[in-house]
């Protein structure tokens, strides 16, 4: 699937209040598996009348990573790995609160396969009962690496980058 087809298929999901409430994006992380993250996140953060518009300040705060409701983790540099304190701080207890803007809130695993065993059991039990008006997006290059339990609860959109 191409970003614009991603983009679509989210669009259209979101219009219908069908929006997942987990995504896993399969793809290049440093391109348009990476992007299209974005662009789902700012269809539901942007406050404009045709979302996503890009620039309005909730769209930029998404691009910047910097939007109060969205909650970001990555593997920690020196072990390479996403562990399960970082899986309950960064994620799951900030999801578990009041929305800070009173809308969507939004947990984004990047590099989603550097989990643990025990901070993807931790992440799943999340996954199986998000709290209301939130989704995840966990972005991989390598899914296979992904415990199947987590797949099997995600819209997987696999994106190849546009040429």
């Amino acid at each position: 699937m191409l970003l614009e087809e991603g983009q679509f298929y989210m669009q259209h999901a979101f219009n219908n209040g069908r929006m997942p409430s987990a995504i896993l994006i399969a793809g290049n992380l440093q391109g348009d598996a990476a992007r299209l993250a974005t662009v789902v996140l700012q269809i539901a953060f942007c406050r404009d009348e045709k979302r996503p518009c890009g620039v309005c300040q909730h769209c930029q705060r998404v691009k910047n990573q910097t939007a109060f409701d969205i909650f970001w983790v990555a593997p920690e540099k020196k072990s390479r790995q996403i562990g399960i304190s970082q899986i309950r701080h960064n994620i799951i207890l900030p999801v578990s609160q009041t929305s800070m803007e009173g809308g969507w809130k939004a947990g984004v695993v990047q590099q989603a396969d550097c989990m643990t065993n025990e901070a993807s059991n931790a992440f799943l039990k999340t996954l199986e009962e998000p709290p209301p008006l939130t989704f995840f997006i966990l972005l991989t290059d390598s899914p296979e690496k992904l415990l199947p339990t987590i797949i099997s609860r995600c819209q997987r959109l696999d994106i190849t980058d546009s040429q």
